[in-house]
């Protein structure tokens, strides 16, 4: 091996090597000139990025607003051709933040596992202020809230909590004035329970969004009240159908109605008259939209707002149409001079049946309703309720179907097997 060296050395001359090393540099010089021409060094640039939240251990957060930043990225052509904006993230440096204050912390770019040449953000640090995370215990007020037209009214709110957890930054928490918890209808027109979220807001009433609230919804029971007082609608309609035809059945829809006023003028009133409509000559069902007819000067039409009934009218075997009428007032009969009673529910729903002419001019003085406690002494008892109505008039269904009497003397009533359902 030696001599083969030593051969080689014999044989290549001090020019020789020059002229090497010449040819090599120019074959390099060469290679980076066409790579430089096919292959050139370029930048992109991204604007507007946003810097990733830092996450710190412990219970301290930032708390400041961060700017946005542009970042520079060189390199090749072909490097930098796939390269998009959401290949590159920015994050903050927080290895140094070790507690609540104000830092001045770097700003790093990551390029989505590639290994750019050079890249460059601005800025290249940013100021930050640091809070510790802090809890407070705060009452939940409650806010009803009405819809426009809602015909419903709520009348009692019972949370299942009364107090809630609001979690968050020092100066986030110290924004919260209270906590709301809207409750709302939602169309019910009875007692309900439902889930509502709690709403934290500041002096000026605006959410703090920065907050969380523990529980974030509370179970809540809501009282529901109906305004006014709900009506049975009845179809008016003249005329006669053509020979071998009859009227078997009229609807309205809505077959009920919302009206509000005075409490006696709305006591005076068990149904509503439509329009008229004609079926003089009809061989065949129809179906018409009216209105209803014009109400005393103090009581207005709540619901439907458009004041727009669709009567239908069915031409076959005849039928009479029931009706409702809501709230009748229970009383009771042939009681003992000796006791009093009270009487649960005080008041029942019928569904009666009529003629149109007959319903138009039906009182409520013209219905009782009633439970006769004759005989009986204190106790409890299930009664089924009696009607009394006006010749031609039927009631269909009295719901309830019975009512629970209490009657009580002098001395504390005692309930027997005897004195239930007789």
């Amino acid at each position: 091996m030696q001599n083969f060296w030593e051969q080689l050395r014999q044989r290549i001359t001090r020019s020789q090597l020059i002229r090497f090393g010449v040819s090599l540099l120019l074959a390099v010089l060469l290679w980076g000139f066409v790579t430089d021409i096919l292959d050139p060094v370029e930048s992109r640039t991204f604007t507007e990025l946003l810097i990733e939240e830092a996450e710190l251990s412990g219970t301290i957060d930032v708390v400041s607003s961060l700017p946005r930043v542009t970042v520079s990225v060189s390199d090749v052509e072909s490097r930098l051709a796939s390269l998009d904006r959401t290949d590159v993230t920015v994050s903050l440096d927080v290895s140094e933040v070790d507690g609540a204050g104000t830092f001045q912390v770097p700003i790093d770019v990551t390029t989505d596992g590639y290994d750019f040449r050079d890249v460059d953000v601005s800025p290249d640090t940013v100021s930050i202020q640091v809070e510790e995370e802090v809890s407070e215990l705060l009452p939940l007020t409650i806010e009803n809230q009405m819809s426009a037209g809602d015909v419903n009214r709520i009348t009692g709110t019972t949370p299942a909590v009364s107090q809630v957890t609001v979690r968050g930054t020092q100066s986030a928490v110290e924004r919260v004035a209270r906590v709301m918890l809207p409750v709302s209808s939602d169309g019910q027109t009875t007692d309900f329970t439902m889930l509502f979220e709690p709403v934290a807001v500041s002096d000026d009433g605006q959410r703090v969004q920065e907050v969380s609230i523990e529980p974030s919804q509370v179970r809540t029971f809501v009282e529901v009240e109906t305004q006014g007082k709900t009506v049975s609608v009845v179809p008016q309609i003249q005329g006669i159908p053509a020979e071998g035809f009859i009227v078997q059945q009229t609807i309205a829809l809505p077959s009920t109605v919302i009206i509000d006023g005075p409490q006696e003028a709305l006591d005076a009133i068990l149904f509503i008259d439509t329009q008229t409509v004609d079926i003089e000559g009809a061989t065949e069902s129809t179906s018409q939209t009216v209105e209803l007819k014009a109400l005393p000067d103090e009581v207005v039409l709540v619901e439907p707002a458009s004041n727009q009934i669709e009567v239908r009218i069915s031409v076959g075997t005849s039928a009479a149409t029931p009706n409702l009428i809501q709230g009748m007032s229970v009383e009771t009969r042939n009681l003992d001079d000796r006791f009093q009673a009270n009487v649960d529910p005080d008041a029942v729903d019928l569904s009666v049946s009529a003629s149109a002419d007959i319903l138009s001019t039906l009182m409520p003085g013209d219905i009782d309703v009633y439970v006769d406690v004759a005989g009986l002494g204190p106790g409890v008892y299930s009664i089924a309720p009696e009607v009394t109505l006006p010749p031609d008039v039927s009631a269909i269904v009295v719901e309830p179907e019975s009512i629970t009497v209490l009657i009580t003397g002098n001395a504390t009533p005692e309930a027997s097997p005897s004195a239930h359902m007789p």
